[in-house]
Formats: C-alpha cells, sequence, structure tokens
C-alpha cells in the first residue's frame, strides 16, 4: 500500500493538508513499528470521524508507546522513541523538577508535593473542541485542586534535533488553545562531533522552554490570537564546562492566585536545579544514548 512517509507529510506551511486515509495511518505504523523500530515522527489529516478510530488503533499493546497528538494544522500527529535515552531525559527531569520544588525555600516546610501537584505522564488528554482531538505529552505536571479543568500546568516533550519544528508547533498548539502554561521540549542527538574526554560518542542536547504571553495591543489584530508563543529558553547541554544551574518559571506549576503561585509569580522567583543534577541528567541521557546505539544503530538519532 502506498502512504505518505514521514518526510512528506510534516509540512507546517502546509495550509491545507490533503486527507490521509484511515488504512494510510495504520498502515504507517504497522511498517514503522513491526518491522525494526525506529523514533518516528508523522502527521495526518484525517476525517473527524477517524480521529477517534485512530486512538482506539493505538490502544492495541504494540502501539502504546506512540504518541498521540495534533497542531493547529494536523488533527493527528504521531511520535514514537522506542529508546531507553527518550525514558531517562523524561523520568530524569521530572525528578529534577519535583526535588527543586521541594526543596524550595519559597513554600513553607509543610508543603508537600503531591498534596498539590499531580505527575500523570503520558496520560491521554481530551481537548475542549466540537471534533474529537487528543494529544499525549510525555510528562504532565497537573493541579490537585478540585473542579478545575484537567489541562497540565506544565509538560514536558522529549524528541530528536530534526523534529524540534515540530515539538515547537505541538507546544504552541498546548499553550494557544489550553490552560497550560508552560512546555519544556528536549532534543537527543545528533551525535556531536567529537568524542567525550573518554573518547567515547556522545549525543548533543538541547532543552527549550515555551510559554505564551499576550500580544502587544498596539499589534493586535480584529479575529486574531489574543496570546503568542514566545521561547523563553534554548540552550545547549552538551559541553559540560558551560552548564550552570537550570531555572524554570516556578509559578507556572501552580494555578494562578494561589498562595504557592504568588510565592514564586512577586518578585519572578524561579525554580532552580543545581548545575550537579543537571550534569548526572545529562550524564545518565548519554549513557542510555550509547546503550540505544548498540541496540539500534545510529539510525536511533
Amino acid at each position: 500500500m502506498n502512504f505518505p512517509s514521514p518526510q512528506s507529510i510534516l509540512s507546517l506551511t502546509q495550509t491545507q493538508p490533503l486527507l490521509s486515509s484511515l488504512d494510510d495511518v495504520k498502515a504507517f505504523v504497522r511498517e514503522s513499528i513491526d518491522d525494526q523500530p525506529k523514533p518516528f515522527f508523522a502527521a495526518f489529516n484525517v476525517s473527524d470521524n477517524d480521529v477517534e478510530t485512530v486512538y482506539d488503533f493505538l490502544q492495541a499493546r504494540q502501539y502504546r508507546n506512540v504518541r498521540i497528538s495534533c497542531s493547529d494544522i494536523h488533527n493527528v500527529t504521531l511520535r514514537y522513541m522506542p529508546t531507553e535515552a527518550h525514558e531517562v531525559a523524561v523520568q530524569h527531569l521530572t525528578h529534577a523538577i519535583i526535588s527543586s520544588v521541594c526543596h524550595s525555600n519559597r513554600l513553607p516546610s509543610t508543603f508537600d508535593f503531591f498534596d498539590s501537584i499531580k505527575v500523570t505522564g503520558a496520560t491521554t488528554i481530551f481537548l475542549d473542541k466540537p471534533q474529537k482531538l487528543f494529544k499525549e505529552p510525555d510528562q504532565s505536571f497537573m493541579s490537585r485542586i478540585e473542579g478545575r479543568r484537567q489541562y497540565p500546568l506544565v509538560v514536558i516533550e522529549v524528541g530528536v534535533p530534526e523534529n524540534m519544528p515540530q515539538l515547537k508547533a505541538d507546544a504552541s498548539h498546548w499553550l494557544l488553545h489550553t490552560t497550560v502554561n508552560m512546555v519544556i521540549a528536549m532534543a537527543i542527538g545528533p551525535e556531536a562531533p567529537t568524542p567525550d574526554q573518554n573518547g567515547r560518542r556522545t549525543p548533543l542536547l538541547q532543552l527549550c522552554h515555551y510559554e505564551k504571553r499576550a500580544v502587544d495591543p498596539s499589534k493586535m489584530q480584529p479575529g486574531r490570537a489574543t496570546t503568542e508563543l514566545v521561547t523563553t529558553l534554548d540552550v545547549k547541554w552538551t559541553d559540560d564546562e558551560a552548564i550552570s544551574d537550570h531555572s524554570i518559571p516556578g509559578c507556572h506549576f501552580f494555578v494562578e492566585g494561589t498562595s504557592e503561585y504568588q510565592a514564586f509569580a512577586t518578585g519572578d522567583h524561579p525554580l532552580v536545579i543545581k548545575r550537579e543534577v543537571v550534569l548526572a541528567l545529562c550524564n545518565d541521557i548519554r549513557e542510555s544514548w550509547r546503550d540505544d546505539w548498540d541496540r539500534l544503530g545510529s539510525g536511533h538519532d
């Protein structure tokens, strides 16, 4: 069966993508995973009635690691990262954030992280839209305040550098169409041009923070969005000598108006992940990336 390759369907400038059939999407997933699993990012536009069918298809055990999402252009985007480095990046970054919140001097000693915030992993989020749409981040931080629409406050997405434009498009959709405050995106790879100090292959690591802000009233146009995506951080975690403490806006992990939110927002105090923690995070990702290289070959990056 002929169906679009990932490269042929990733155009973010395409205004009205051609519809793909349900069989196209299923065939692409089967061929990509059942043959020799490698990371992929693919975007499709299917009929509204087929979106939920695609989601149901991905609930089969062999496809559950395929993340389904959507963007402003495509109503189905699929991302697959069958690598240990991906899982290590998500889990270690999550742990570093939890630790920095728990040890923040901006919060009272009685603060309990898990009484305030739910860490829900790749939980499927159903969007409040007339048509059925789904988003599955790699990690979600959600409020425990009852009665609040359960969109995440902060999400983490991990991919490969070739797909950073698509991760940014996904971040834009999160930020401009939901109440998500911030998207943290990490790219793992490709291989650095020079080995590490021990002569071993090592990947390039990139981390971006995407946030939203109100559009300047003087530049606002009728019928256009009142908020926009801004890249507030774009760093490379490759040269250890250049790595320093990592700061994240702490207020984004709490609901606006709460005492916890105010503790960080007043005076613009960040959460701080210490340099030694960042170095340990990077080293663990690199070790896992090398294990993936041995298992999957150079194509995994």
